[in-house]
C-alpha cells in the first residue's frame, strides 16, 4: 500500500488544515518580526549609467570593457574606502585580524559595477544612508576619471619633452642647411646651378672649367636642398603632433558620459519585506505539513510490522 498517496496526503491536509494555518500564520509573523530594521538594516540605492568618453581602446578590449577595469580597479576601491572612513562606517576594526578582508567583502556587498550588453557600465551602491550611496556613486565616478587623468598626463608629460628635442634638434639641422645654401647662392650663379644640376642647357656650359665646377658643386647644393624640404617637412609633422600632445597634457578630459544620474532615494531598496514575509509563511507551511504526513504515517507501520 502506498501510504503517501494522492488522497492520503490531502486527508492528512485537511484534517491538520487549522493547525498548518496556524503554523503558517505563526511563520509569517515571525518573518515580518526579523525583517524589521531592528534585525536587518534598511538600505538604499543609488544607481549611476555612464558610457565611455575620450578612451582609446588597448589589444582586443573595447573603450567599454576598458572602462569597466578601471572601474573594478583597486585602487578606486580603496580611494572610497578612505574617503568614506569605511572602516567605521561598517562597524569595523581597523588593523584587527581578517579586517582587509572583511571591509573588502563588505564593499564587494554593497558596490556593484556592471556592463550591460548596450556597453553602459552602471554603478549601484547600497547604504543605510542614502545620501551616503549617493555620494560614493559620484565619488567612484570623479576617482575613475582622475585616475586615468593622471595616467594620460603621465603618458603626454613624456611624449611632449621627447617631442621638444626632436623639434630643437631638426630646427638647429634645417638653420645649418639653410645657412649653407645661402652661403653657395651668394657666392655662385644660382640658377646655374640649379638648371645644370636638373640638367637643364644653358649658355654657360660652353665654359669646360665651369662646367667642371658645376658638376662637383651642383649635385651638393641640389641635394642640400632637398634635405631641407625634408627636415621642413618632417617638422610640419612633428610641430602637428607636438601641438596635440601638449593640448592633451593640457587639458582636463573627463572620460564619461552620464546617461543616468545618481539621486538621493527616498524608499528603501533591500529588505523586500513582503518577499521575507512570504517566503517565512510558506517555509512554516511546508515544514508543518511534511511534519504532519511523517506523525500520521507512524501508526500505519507499527500495523505492519
Amino acid at each position: 500500500m502506498n501510504n503517501f498517496s494522492a488522497k492520503k496526503l490531502w486527508d492528512i491536509l485537511w484534517k491538520r488544515k487549522i493547525h498548518i494555518l496556524i503554523i503558517s500564520i505563526i511563520g509569517m509573523i515571525i518573518g515580518v518580526i526579523f525583517s524589521s530594521p531592528k534585525f536587518i538594516t534598511p538600505k538604499y540605492k543609488s544607481v549611476a549609467v555612464v558610457y565611455p568618453s575620450n578612451i582609446s581602446p588597448y589589444s582586443d578590449e573595447s573603450e567599454s570593457e576598458q572602462l569597466f577595469q578601471w572601474f573594478l580597479s583597486s585602487d578606486i576601491k580603496w580611494q572610497v574606502i578612505e574617503k568614506y572612513n569605511l572602516y567605521e562606517h561598517y562597524g569595523i576594526e581597523k588593523g584587527s585580524p581578517k579586517s582587509l578582508a572583511y571591509i573588502i567583502n563588505e564593499y564587494d556587498n554593497n558596490v556593484k559595477i556592471e556592463q550591460n550588453s548596450y556597453d553602459a557600465i552602471s554603478i549601484t551602491v547600497f547604504d543605510r544612508d542614502p545620501q551616503i550611496a549617493c555620494d560614493m556613486v559620484n565619488s567612484i565616478i570623479d576617482f575613475l576619471n582622475i585616475n586615468i587623468r593622471k595616467i594620460h598626463k603621465e603618458k603626454f608629460g613624456e611624449v611632449v619633452p621627447i617631442y621638444e628635442k626632436t623639434i630643437e634638434r631638426s630646427l638647429a639641422q634645417s638653420a645649418k642647411l639653410t645657412e649653407e645654401i645661402v652661403e653657395i647662392g651668394a657666392s655662385n650663379d644660382l640658377l646655374f646651378y640649379i638648371s645644370k644640376a636638373l640638367g637643364i642647357t644653358s649658355k654657360k656650359a660652353n665654359n669646360s672649367s665651369s662646367i667642371g665646377y658645376i658638376d662637383s658643386v651642383g649635385p651638393e647644393y641640389l641635394n642640400s636642398i632637398l634635405q631641407l624640404m625634408a627636415i621642413n617637412g618632417s617638422l610640419e609633422t612633428l610641430l602637428g603632433n607636438y601641438n596635440i600632445a601638449y593640448a592633451n597634457l593640457q587639458k582636463e578630459f573627463s572620460y564619461t558620459n552620464m546617461l543616468s544620474h545618481p539621486y538621493v532615494a527616498d524608499k528603501k531598496s533591500t529588505p523586500v519585506r513582503w518577499i521575507i514575509v512570504l517566503f517565512s509563511g510558506i517555509a512554516a507551511f511546508m515544514l508543518s505539513y511534511v511534519a504532519f504526513i511523517c506523525v500520521e504515517n507512524i501508526p500505519n507501520k507499527k500495523e505492519e510490522e
